[in-house]
């Protein structure tokens, strides 16, 4: 019987079969470069992501307010509002306040409910505060409904145009010829009669400008008011 033959390893042989400490230090080294890199891959993409999203609420909360406020405006009403013994302009407007009539859709739910609204826009605490006052016939009867419309408004500012600029209203300077008469007519179905106001308290400007500051950023938004169409005329039978 031939005796068996086992290959016997030389210690040049031996360091061939496994990995030395040096290999595995820079292996491990190699290995945690790249985990690094990976996560400020994955810590920016992170970063970028809520940078996005608390850009896309900011503008949305922004395009709230000019919404709000278009949709308020272009329902704008030449409806003087009677407080006590005095009669408020339809609309009144300082630097940092603008106030005025508002008419709405008719509710076909509650007919005989008035779809007319007294709206304020002020600046109050770094916030763009709306108040509604409710019904312009009824100022000392509710409370205001407050809504924060926009917040860390350090400034605002209102000015009408007519088509010049104007930082008060009514104003002297603003001219009456066009616009509407100053005899508003009752609501025919509570059978009320005609309402006579004083030259130009029925007087909207055409336009109003609305100036603020966000977050160190001014913005100018500019609103049309839309001309109320002429009363139908009656024709006889």
């Amino acid at each position: 019987m031939m005796p068996l033959h086992v290959p016997q390893h030389t210690p040049r042989q031996s360091t061939l079969l496994g990995f030395t400490l040096i290999e595995l230090l820079v292996a491990m080294v190699i290995f945690s470069m790249l985990a690094v890199a990976g996560w400020k891959v994955f810590d920016g993409l992170m970063r970028t992501r809520d940078r996005a999203a608390v850009q896309a609420q900011a503008l949305m909360r922004l395009q709230t307010a000019y919404l709000m406020l278009q949709r308020d405006l272009v329902q704008a009403s030449p409806r003087p509002a009677p407080k006590g013994e005095d009669t408020l302009p339809a609309l009144v407007l300082s630097s940092s306040q603008l106030e005025f009539s508002r008419s709405g859709i008719a509710d076909p739910l509650h007919p005989g409910q008035s779809r007319m609204a007294r709206i304020r826009y002020r600046l109050d605490n770094g916030a763009l505060i709306r108040e509604d006052l409710g019904n312009p016939d009824q100022l000392d009867q509710v409370q205001p409904l407050t809504t924060v419309v926009l917040e860390g408004v350090t400034e605002l500012n209102f000015t009408a145009l007519n088509p010049e600029t104007l930082t008060t209203w009514p104003s002297d300077s603003a001219s009456i010829g066009d616009g509407p008469p100053p005899t508003e007519q009752g609501s025919s179905a509570s059978g009320g009669t005609a309402k006579v106001f004083p030259q130009g308290i029925t007087k909207l400007p055409r336009g109003i400008q609305c100036t603020l500051t966000l977050a160190g950023q001014p913005m100018q938004w500019t609103f049309a008011l839309v001309k109320p169409l002429p009363a139908p005329t009656k024709t006889g039978s």
